[in-house]
């Protein structure tokens, strides 16, 4: 189908700190995940300062 697009969007969890829901987007995870195993909001993460929230990937090879 010419000009249609669908969107792949499964719900994750909700944000531990607002309760927001955080969703995976096309196959990217759109919140930040926490060593702890929580989960935040974009949202909620820009506005953290110090704390557990990290902007460092865990990715390890």
């Amino acid at each position: 189908m010419k000009g249609v697009s669908f969107l792949m969007k499964e719900l994750i969890g909700n944000c531990s700190l607002c309760g927001k829901a955080i969703y995976c987007l096309d196959g990217f995870f759109n919140g930040v995940y926490q060593e702890d195993g929580k989960i935040v909001c974009f949202d909620c993460f820009e506005e953290i300062e110090g704390g557990q929230v990290t902007g460092e990937s865990t990715y390890k090879e």
